[in-house]
């Protein structure tokens, strides 16, 4: 197992699924997590749960909607702890309807959740990684976005968005010494 001693960890969408899956990883390796969700209770349970077993952890709740608060969430971690070394972009959502059926302000709350908050999330932690040339930006796609299937245009095509901005990010990046990478989980059918 690789070691992430002295790194400090953000993890959106952190309190169920994936995303606690991966704080828990994170933190087993060493990293001192921060989970964020919008419940500040089942955060809280989390990290309890984490600390329970010797692990570092603090609960963040925000929603990665509301732009402004996510931004100045990262502010708080980076002045708490003076860097923020890995950011785990998770938090998503899906709808299901046949395009035809698909309002577009069901379109625009998916995109906004699941593309849009993570250009502002990335954006946020960027000039501080550039700073001190090192950081790990971990976005979470999907398989859908390569192999789609009926009633949800809206996921596939801000899942598509990530993989895009991904690849776009490793480069404009990496000459800072800043990794970007995307995992893309094959859906819950």
């Amino acid at each position: 197992m690789f070691k992430l001693n002295q790194k400090i960890a953000l993890i959106t969408g952190a309190s169920r699924g994936l995303g606690w899956a991966m704080a828990q990883s994170l933190a087993q390796a060493g990293a001192h997590v921060v989970l964020n969700a919008r419940d500040e209770k089942m955060l809280q349970q989390r990290v309890k749960e984490l600390k329970d077993q010797g692990l570092s952890a603090q609960a963040c709740a925000f929603d990665v909607t509301n732009f402004a608060k996510a931004q100045q969430s990262i502010r708080e971690i980076e002045k708490q702890w003076g860097r923020l070394d890995i950011l785990v972009a998770n938090a998503g959502i899906n709808h299901r309807k046949p395009i035809q059926d698909f309002d577009i302000e069901d379109f625009d709350r998916v995109m906004k959740t699941n593309f849009s908050s993570i250009w502002v999330l990335c954006k946020a932690v960027t000039p501080s990684m550039i700073e001190k040339k090192s950081g790990r930006m971990i976005l979470i796609g999907s398989m859908s976005a390569i192999n789609s299937r009926p009633t949800i245009s809206a996921y596939v095509a801000s899942k598509g968005a990530v993989h895009a901005l991904t690849k776009q990010l490793a480069v404009e990046l990496a000459p800072h010494h800043i990794t970007v990478n995307c995992i893309a989980p094959k859906p819950r059918l």
